[in-house]
């Protein structure tokens, strides 16, 4: 998760955005085809959501970007 505060959240516990990359890849690293649901407020800016992407992508991982759905 990706707060307006630009905290970043696994699994409802905060990781600092440098350390991303080794704790998603630990946490991951038995699963087979794993995904990660990113869910990010509205308020947040794309570059923080950009940054979740790019560590998803450098362990080539599925990500899906979660949204709240329109009333």
């Amino acid at each position: 998760a990706v707060t307006e505060k630009g905290e970043y959240f696994l699994n409802n516990q905060p990781v600092p955005i440098e350390n991303l990359l080794p704790v998603l890849g630990n946490f991951l690293k038995d699963k087979t085809n794993p995904v990660v649901i990113l869910h990010a407020q509205k308020s947040v800016p794309i570059e923080n959501v950009v940054k979740v992407m790019d560590v998803a992508n450098k362990l080539k991982i599925k990500l899906v970007l979660a949204t709240n759905p329109e009333r």
